[in-house]
């Protein structure tokens, strides 16, 4: 297995879901529910995240690399969200230039949303949207 394909693994335990902070919290389960119920209950929402949309993160050109590249984010949020997100995380002033690609060539606007996106440019063996993103222009 070559050593690409196993950091790829060992990050799928390390995933964050990026928000808005516009939803609503999550019930928490009951105290009386069994440590039984509770995985049963953790193992149906890990694998879908209903609703939500698994990006995967690639640096390009002289970008900084993130210690974490996969992130849960909701259908309905828009690439502004996701840019703001990854401005926070590579700790970058909110002026500077940060560009965003998906299929490591098409510029998605900010106001498209990551559903939209998803459906069009998914990998079709791991169902993520891969976005490539740059402090400077990559692909022309």
């Amino acid at each position: 297995m070559e050593e690409a394909e196993m950091n790829d693994r060992a990050d799928e335990d390390k995933e964050e879901t990026v928000s808005s902070g516009n939803e609503a919290k999550d019930s928490q389960l009951a105290d009386s529910a069994t440590p039984k119920e509770k995985a049963t209950t953790e193992e149906a929402k890990k694998p879908e995240r209903e609703g939500k949309v698994r990006i995967r993160l690639k640096a390009v050109g002289n970008a900084p690399i993130l210690k974490q590249k996969k992130f849960y984010i909701g259908s309905n949020e828009r690439v502004s969200v996701l840019r703001t997100f990854l401005q926070k995380q590579l700790k970058l002033a909110n002026d500077s230039d940060l560009f965003l690609y998906c299929n490591s060539a098409f510029a998605p606007t900010l106001d498209q949303t990551i559903g939209e996106l998803h459906e069009s440019f998914k990998e079709h063996t791991t169902q993520d949207l891969i976005i490539d993103y740059g402090t400077v222009g990559a692909y022309g």
